[in-house]
């Protein structure tokens, strides 16, 4: 008899946001500053994505010390006036 599994839905940047929110960003020091930019991010397109993760394309960079500077990660379909970087480069 073989077993199926229900996987469970992949929750949209939205809903994991106000998760995030709810649960873990209430309780820090932070959380008026963090609630101001999921607010911009929530207004954008990628809010209603399953997973918006799958659409960051990443530069190839070996070191991960450079990766983390490096500064051209782009979103496939979505236009740099869409993507609020604004917050990002803060």
């Amino acid at each position: 008899m073989t077993r199926f599994t229900r996987r469970r839905a992949m929750p949209t940047l939205f809903e994991a946001m106000e998760r995030y929110l709810r649960e873990v960003s209430a309780f820090k020091k932070g959380a008026a500053s963090e609630r101001s930019i999921s607010r911009i991010w929530l207004g954008t397109d990628l809010a209603t994505r399953a997973n918006p993760v799958q659409l960051v394309i990443r530069p190839s960079v070996d070191d991960a010390r450079d990766r983390r500077l490096h500064e051209h990660i782009t979103l496939r379909g979505i236009s740099s006036e869409q993507c609020p970087r604004r917050e990002i480069d803060l």
